[in-house]
């Protein structure tokens, strides 16, 4: 800076011409300001400090696979998927001091037992599969074509499977008794429970192929309801509300527009928020409407919000 303005020459030595440009414009110098500069953080909305935003600054991120982005859903235990992500690396264990592929491929798919357990399921999901590869039937399960709400089944299916013979390999090798039966029952219960948990709305049956068999045959219930603004009666003012949040919390604005009974707009207005969340936004929406009203006079009003929680605070439901 110089005599109280920005020093252009010398930020054309530090900065790109755009961003010099950007500075001069947007920036504004406070003339007879007390106040220290402040530092402020580039990766965050807020401006303040955070680890996270500085791994994702350093960090280089590997390029996204699908059978990697196949192998994550939320609502699986992660032990699973972490169990099929070692798989699909071949780092699992089959003895105590080596890792073989043609080991782990003849136990988890080539074997007599893994073998009649991926026929039973791939029976009733219509697959047929004649590879010697255990990564080759995952891709082929999370590829394959399906009712769209089967899906996210389809793609878990490979996850509950090994991991149902790794356990009964475990089983077998400490003189267990667990059977073809039993794994079978296992694996069709870890199907039945990720269903209830998409679909809690479907009374979806515990047999696999009675399964398919339901999604194939699904037909949705299409339930609508219309939902029009309403203008105020006669005399009446109406203030319609609404604030949002990015990233909840985050950047968030608050708006609010109020109209008369012939539905004309009296007045809108807008304002940006500091970071905070939804309901903050809304709460801000709201008191701006009310206090324009009151100082405009503009009763008898009507207040709606589009934000239930906001409807329940206020009616103290």
């Amino acid at each position: 800076m110089s005599n109280g303005a920005w020093n252009v020459q010398k930020l054309m030595q530090l900065f790109p011409e755009d961003i010099v440009q950007h500075i001069v414009q947007e920036i504004d110098i406070k003339h007879g300001s007390n106040e220290w500069d402040t530092p402020w953080w580039m990766m965050t909305s807020s401006g303040k400090f955070t680890v996270g935003s500085t791994w994702e600054l350093l960090r280089q991120r590997a390029k996204e696979t699908v059978p990697f982005h196949n192998m994550w859903i939320k609502v699986v235990p992660f032990k699973i998927f972490f169990f099929l992500w070692r798989l699909w690396k071949f780092k699992v264990p089959i003895d105590q001091f080596c890792y073989l592929p043609e080991s782990i491929n003849y136990l988890f798919l080539c074997g007599d037992f893994a073998a009649k357990v991926w026929r039973y399921f791939n029976a009733a999901a219509g697959l047929t599969m004649n590879c010697v590869q255990v990564k080759y039937a995952i891709r082929s399960w999370c590829e394959a074509k399906c009712h769209y709400k089967l899906r996210p089944v389809f793609k878990v299916v490979p996850a509950f499977i090994v991991s149902q013979i790794w356990k009964w390999r475990n089983n077998q090798l400490h003189e267990g008794t667990m059977t073809f039966n039993r794994v079978i029952y296992d694996i069709n219960m870890n199907i039945h429970l990720l269903c209830k948990v998409l679909f809690p709305g479907l009374n979806v049956p515990k047999r696999w192929h009675h399964t398919v068999q339901f999604f194939e045959d699904y037909q949705p219930t299409i339930v609508y309801k219309v939902i029009r603004w309403m203008r105020p009666a006669a005399g009446w003012y109406k203030c319609n509300t609404d604030g949002a949040a990015k990233g909840n919390p985050g950047l968030s604005s608050a708006a609010f527009c109020i109209r008369n009974e012939e539905g004309d707009v009296v007045y809108a207005a807008v304002k940006k928020l500091q970071d905070g969340s939804n309901l903050v936004a809304e709460v801000e929406a709201i008191r701006m409407g009310l206090k324009y009203c009151l100082n405009k006079q503009l009763f008898p009003l009507i207040m709606e919000t589009d934000s239930m929680a906001m409807k329940m605070i206020l009616a103290a439901e």
